[in-house]
């Protein structure tokens, strides 16, 4: 019984390796001419094979070999499960598992393995393990889980305080002390010169259901993406990206004219430099831009944060005091400058009560000098010692009274005294008059003279007041 089955175990081994044998020559008629393959079939328990001058290394131990292919001249296949297509193409992993197609195309190194590397001299190396390299000279290095695709992709670490070119292009990265990337150089070029070196779509990509880039350097990523001008990146099914140098990103986003950006689920950027940012967000004109859920900008060289519907109005908030010129301010600085408003207003109130105040004082005062030019004392005869005298004024809303009198104590000496009141305003005034030389028949006196000179005085007064207050006006009007 122990023979049946050593028996059967042994026929499986074999009918397992005539399959692969089969599989392998049927690989391998699909990139040579049948009259140049030759397989190699060595010990079954080994499972070796070769083909066109390929190789597999097997052995014992870490390096033992399990299942390999390789197809190709100088081609290496070494682990286990490994394959190795194309001339000089190179698996070799201790850990196994690692697929090579391509001329030279190489994954290989001591913490290296489960990579695939499709392509022209495509590697993966230095602890790249997991890792996928797919692109002319594309290649990944120093890390695990990485990609690279495209021509001279790269993932690699790189070293300190060096300048490094890229793949052999003209691209060159710059490092400081401590290995971080601080300038790339030699990657801007004349796009004239690159379409006429390298065709109108040159380094463009388009990557889902339908997805296509029809400008330079542009890129579509998405179910039915579409890039349509040089530089153009749409990103989210049926994102475009129409504009030169525009950017979509989300599902149904739209960036139309040149530099405009579109962000966000149906996010529309409509002018040139615009920019939608949000779900629904549009802009619609020239250097305008939309923050925000359904926020529209219809105005250019405007920001909106919502739109003209009551149910999409925001607030700005946190925004720092205004420093400059063209800054905006928020409400504190409002509340400021209303504070000191009010204490002008204040101010201007108090300025305008008293200048109502003065202005009524001038007409009392003009009232008063009325009153008193109304003053008529009777002429004093020369036995008469006394007369007193009453009299009334008004000057535009004032009124005044005046009271005066006059005293002859001797026939050469009068005096006088009179006064006159306007509401809260009162004035006064007194005198005395000399006679000299000879006496004459009949000595008359009279106050008229002197009453005139006070009447003199306080118009003049008035006028002074008057001037002032008119001055007081015109400041205030400016």
């Amino acid at each position: 019984m122990k023979i049946i089955k050593q028996a059967s175990k042994q026929a499986s081994k074999q009918n397992s390796l005539t399959r692969l044998s089969l599989i392998t020559l049927l690989i391998s008629t699909s990139f040579y001419p049948v009259q140049s393959v030759a397989a190699t079939v060595s010990n079954v328990n080994d499972k070796t094979y070769s083909f066109q001058g390929g190789q597999v290394t097997t052995g014992d131990g870490k390096y033992k070999s399990t299942v390999n292919i390789a197809i190709g001249n100088n081609s290496t296949a070494q682990g286990f499960n490994s394959i190795a297509l194309g001339d000089g193409s190179v698996v070799v992993s201790e850990e196994g598992k690692g697929i090579a197609i391509g001329y030279k195309a190489e994954t290989k190194g001591k913490d290296t393995y489960d990579n695939i590397v499709i392509g022209f001299e495509t590697k993966a190396s230095s602890k790249a393990n997991r890792s996928i390299a797919m692109g002319y000279k594309a290649s990944v290095a120093d890390g695990a889980s990485t990609a690279a695709f495209g021509e001279s992709a790269t993932v690699s670490k790189l070293p300190a305080n060096k300048t490094t070119p890229i793949n052999g292009t003209s691209k060159q990265v710059v490092t400081d002390g401590s290995g971080n990337v601080t300038n790339v150089i030699g990657t801007s070029q004349n796009e004239e010169a690159v379409i006429n070196s390298y065709g109108a779509t040159f380094g463009s990509q388009a990557f889902g259901y339908k997805a296509s880039s029809h400008g330079l350097l542009a890129n579509s990523f998405g179910a039915f993406s579409t890039t349509g001008a040089t530089g153009a990146s749409a990103y989210g099914a049926q994102s475009e990206a129409l504009g030169k140098f525009s950017t979509a990103i989300g599902f149904n986003s739209k960036a139309r004219q040149k530099d405009s950006s579109a962000f966000g689920y149906f996010a529309e950027a409509n002018a040139k430099d615009s920019l939608a940012l949000g779900a629904n967000s549009t802009a619609e004109k020239e250097k305008s831009v939309a923050l925000g859920n359904y926020s529209i900008a219809d105005r250019a060289n405007t920001v909106s944060v919502g739109s003209k519907t009551a149910n999409y109005r925001r607030q700005i908030v946190n925004v720092a005091d205004g420093t400059e010129d063209y800054d905006a301010v928020n409400v504190r600085q409002l509340n400021a400058v209303e504070a000191k408003i009010g204490q002008v207003n204040n101010q201007f109130t108090q300025v305008d009560t008293h200048l109502n105040r003065t202005d009524l004082r001038i007409n009392r005062v003009g009232a008063s000098a009325a009153a008193l030019a109304s003053l008529k004392p009777a002429q004093l005869g020369e036995d008469d010692k006394f007369a007193l005298s009453l009299g009334v004024g008004s000057y535009k809303n004032a009124q005044a009274v005046a009271m005066g009198a006059v005293f002859k104590p001797a026939e050469n000496v009068l005096l006088n005294v009179a006064g006159s009141f306007s509401g809260s305003e009162k004035t006064f005034g007194a005198g005395v008059s000399w006679k000299f030389g000879n006496k004459s028949k009949p000595a008359v006196s009279t106050q008229s003279a002197v009453n005139s000179a006070e009447v003199l005085q306080l118009r003049q007064e008035m006028s002074a007041m008057q001037k002032e207050l008119d001055e007081l006006k015109k400041a205030l009007r400016k």
